[in-house]
């Protein structure tokens, strides 16, 4: 959050005034990844992926640069307000350092990758010298000190619908799900982490050689994208729908109990 909103300082800035901000966003992520191992690389590809995307929307609006820039300042401000960060900050990041690019080195894109950072581009572009060691001074000109009041109540917040989760997904009874051929959409504003569990979506649409399952409250997908599981509360054998979910199945397909008491996997039916 920290580093967002010194970007919405820096996009509706000029000359050193912007660079200071830029440097400042800088430093509070490089700080905010030294905490979380992979965490730059897995951000670097996220903006790549999902964040240029977003960018280019920007880019061809047919607005001047410095329109561009301040409406997506605007944009940024609401940040804050979102309920998930994980699956939804590189549209708010990407187009930010993609418009800072744009203006420090117009031919950017033509060495772009896969592989590339926007972040790591720009600070060469700028000419940019960043320390995480900086990042918290540098963050009290962003109200660090009030956010850490409320983060810390969201971090409450955060630890009881963690445990919530655990224990409708993980903890059981679960209904397990593989996948066969996969396709989904979910609201990337919503998404949860659940450490080495995997991650909750909590409103999804899952469609499969199985058929199709509809979520509107959690759906745990493993790390390795190899399965989802949904909670089994209240389910039987023949049922196909639980608590906050519904299942669609194709024809050949049957839920089965599995191995701990009130779980159930799903099976194709052996012909008779």
């Amino acid at each position: 959050q920290l580093e967002v909103r010194a970007l919405a300082k820096a996009l509706v800035t000029s000359g050193r005034v912007q660079n200071g901000h830029l440097a400042d966003a800088l430093a509070m992520r490089q700080y905010r990844q030294q905490l979380a191992p992979g965490a730059k690389k897995e951000e670097d590809r996220m903006e790549v992926h999902e964040g240029l995307a977003e960018y280019t929307g920007f880019a061809l609006s047919g607005l001047r640069r410095k329109e561009a820039m301040m409406k997506l300042s605007q944009r940024l401000s609401s940040f804050g307000s979102l309920d998930s960060f994980p699956a939804s900050f590189a549209y708010y990041t990407g187009p930010s350092y993609g418009l800072f690019l744009d203006a420090a080195s117009p031919n950017w894109r033509k060495a772009l990758s896969t592989q590339s950072s926007l972040v790591d581009e720009l600070r060469k572009a700028r000419g940019l010298r960043v320390s995480a060691d900086q990042a918290v001074s540098r963050a009290r000109k962003y109200g660090y000190d009030s956010l850490l009041k409320t983060e810390t109540v969201r971090e409450e917040t955060r630890l009881a619908k963690e445990n919530r989760y655990l224990d409708l997904l993980v903890r059981g009874p679960i209904l397990k799900i593989s996948f066969v051929s996969m396709n989904f959409s979910y609201d990337p504003n919503t998404v949860f982490p659940l450490g080495k569990h995997g991650t909750v979506y909590p409103v999804s649409t899952i469609t499969d050689a199985w058929g199709k399952l509809t979520v509107t409250d959690g759906a745990l997908i493993d790390s390795n994208f190899q399965g989802v599981t949904v909670s089994a509360k209240g389910v039987r054998e023949g049922t196909t729908a639980g608590e906050g979910w519904k299942l669609e199945l194709a024809e050949g397909w049957k839920l089965v109990p599995g191995d701990r008491p009130g779980d159930f996997v799903l099976s194709k039916k052996l012909p008779s």
